[in-house]
């Protein structure tokens, strides 16, 4: 399955637009006062505002095993990692 849109709210787009395209390097799609939206490979992360405190998901970006190590450093030098039984890196076979 390809995810081609989700969207997404956000009550702070500025955080938003910070994050997504100063550390993680995306690229802007599209903005205004009340959504921004982000090319992410094939697919668009958009994010809408609302009034909800601190709405809060769970997504995640899928990388290549033989990209894995290299992702990791990438990102660990962007952001705090957070460990699992201390680990970075989790398999999880289903």
């Amino acid at each position: 399955m390809k995810i081609k849109q989700i969207e997404l709210l956000s009550n702070d787009i500025i955080k938003i637009e910070d994050f997504y395209s100063k550390v993680l390097g995306l690229e802007i799609k599209n903005k205004n006062n009340s959504e921004i939206s982000f090319t992410a490979g094939s697919s668009i992360l958009k994010f809408i505002k609302t009034e909800i405190k601190d709405p809060v998901y769970h997504f995640a970006f899928n990388i290549p095993n033989n990209k894995l190590e290299e992702a990791e450093k990438w990102l660990s030098s962007r952001v705090s990692l957070i460990k699992y039984e201390e680990k970075n890196i989790i398999d999880f076979e289903n």
